[in-house]
């Protein structure tokens, strides 16, 4: 298990293939959970990629999704903590 974790965080084809699967199962547990585990997911990804880019434009693209969906996953976070 240990060994495929390490397999999908280096390697950008394995973590490709892997991307849409997970996120499709994490959409389907969108009723359960709400949306923070699937934008915690994508953070992840963003932040991966960031540190694997090699040409600048692309790097801050990442970065700006990666803090894009960081403050949605706040947003969310403060939205239930926070009664109306």
């Amino acid at each position: 298990m240990r060994k495929r974790i390490i397999k999908y965080i280096t390697d950008i084809d394995y973590r490709r293939k892997m991307t849409p699967v997970i996120t499709f199962l994490l959409i389907l547990l969108i009723p359960c959970t709400g949306w923070n585990l699937l934008l915690l997911y994508w953070i992840v990804n963003e932040y991966i990629s960031y540190k694997q880019a090699k040409v600048l434009w692309i790097k801050c693209i990442n970065l700006i999704i990666g803090l894009l969906l960081l403050l949605m996953f706040i947003h969310n976070v403060i939205i239930r903590i926070v009664p109306k």
